[in-house]
């Protein structure tokens, strides 16, 4: 079975693995373009359905691979980064052992 090559809001935002909201924010950035279909109800006229093609998915998440680093955000406070840079392994407050 093939899968289809236009996905609703609820589809892209799950490929993307992000919310609806943030697909429809996308949008309307213009970081995204959804397709439009004709309407079936009134002729001459487009759906109003979000409807999204898998390639245009696809450039979407390489465009944001392209954009990213393996260091921590600049917007990070000083309590995040000191997070970010310890190890997984964390001693709890008041007893002699890892958690």
């Amino acid at each position: 079975m093939t899968s289809p090559r236009l996905l609703d809001v609820y589809a892209a935002a799950a490929y993307l693995s992000v919310s609806v909201p943030s697909v429809r924010g996308y949008v309307t950035n213009g970081d995204l373009i959804p397709v439009r279909v004709p309407s079936t109800r009134r002729i001459g006229e487009l759906s109003r359905r979000l409807l999204f093609a898998r390639e245009d998915l696809d450039a979407l998440i390489d465009r944001w691979k392209a954009a990213s680093t393996a260091e921590p955000n600049r917007q990070l406070s000083r309590a995040a980064l000191k997070g970010w840079n310890q190890s997984p392994l964390r001693i709890r407050k008041g007893k002699g052992y890892a958690a």
